[in-house]
């Protein structure tokens, strides 16, 4: 897929603290009745199918039934999330991203109705996208050298991508919000992309911190500036564009747990407490923070299903004001 031109809170610990406080969830007949399914979008072994198998454990003990994780990958993940859309079992969940509110702004057509047949779980946590170079390759030294020198050139600076749909609306964004007028390069996966950025063939890259974390621990690829409501722990010292005068250029890979709104609310708070739980245990929230490089935001339901319809509204009004279409 190519795109061609044409407020989030977090739950304080004191709310995970009380979520743990309350009595383990029963094991009733009502819910759940039997094993509990994740689908993930995505093929095994990728960070979003790492985040699942990371709580599986935690989520088994906690609500004393099998875990069973679904690989469901395909339709820029629309496959997944168009089985949990349709799911009348009462214990059929989904991992999802980003993804969730982009497909909609970019695709044609969808196989599902986001708002009306999708509800918010939880959203476990978030990374930002990140412009970086590679080290030595280029000659600036932060974002407002990178920046003034694309705003002098127009289309002269290349920011390449792994071909996802929040990337390639990042890169449009960027240049919108700072009329850098970055070129967009996507690439077809991540594998690509960072070949070519290593060996300077493309000025910068576009990734989040997690999947560039390695290469940023080694000193390969330097950070410019990052795209999070905040600065990611990962890059205490890379400014956010909010912090260089662009608040509006916030761009953040999501992960989360969705469900039909057709389950029941009982079933949704039973799911919500056992992730809550997990995400509370130290050994979790260190392999979250640290080796994944994310940010935990364990949100509650409402908070999560309104952030997903926010920012469907927010991609699409990007892709309708630059009049982006998208390439198969």
């Amino acid at each position: 897929m190519r795109l061609m031109n044409g407020g989030q809170s977090t739950v304080s610990r004191r709310g995970v603290a009380a979520l743990l406080a309350a009595p383990a969830i029963a094991h009733a007949s009502e819910w759940p009745d039997g094993p509990l399914r994740i689908i993930i979008p995505f093929p095994p072994g990728g960070a979003s199918d790492g985040v699942v198998r990371l709580l599986q454990p935690h989520l088994q003990a906690r609500l004393g039934v099998p875990v069973v994780i679904d690989n469901r990958a395909g339709g820029g993940t629309t496959i997944g999330t168009g089985a949990v859309a349709q799911a009348r079992d009462g214990r059929t969940f989904g991992l999802t991203t980003d993804a969730i509110s982009v497909n909609p702004a970019i695709l044609p057509e969808m196989p599902y109705d986001t708002i009306r047949e999708i509800q918010g779980v939880m959203e476990i946590g978030t990374a930002p996208l990140l412009l970086a170079a590679a080290t030595g390759r280029r000659p600036w030294r932060d974002a407002a050298e990178m920046l003034d020198a694309a705003r002098r050139r127009q289309g002269s600076v290349s920011a390449g991508t792994s071909g996802s749909g929040l990337s390639n609306l990042f890169v449009v964004l960027a240049s919108a919000q700072t009329g850098a007028g970055l070129l967009l390069v996507p690439y077809r996966g991540a594998g690509p992309l960072l070949n070519d950025a290593l060996a300077g063939h493309v000025d910068l890259v576009v990734g989040t911190t997690s999947a560039l974390a390695p290469h940023l621990r080694s000193g390969a690829l330097r950070a410019l500036v990052q795209a999070g409501a905040t600065r990611a722990a990962l890059l205490p010292d890379t400014p956010t564009f909010a912090e260089l005068g662009f608040p509006e250029v916030v761009a953040e890979v999501s992960w989360g747990i969705i469900a039909a709104t057709r389950m029941a609310p009982t079933a949704i708070a039973g799911m919500h407490a056992a992730l809550a739980a997990a995400l509370a245990m130290p050994d979790v929230r260190q392999q979250i923070e640290g080796a994944m490089a994310m940010r935990v935001i364990a949100s509650s339901p409402a908070e999560y299903t309104r952030r997903i319809s926010a920012d469907i509204a927010r991609w699409t009004a990007l892709v309708r004001h630059h009049g982006l279409r998208v390439e198969q």
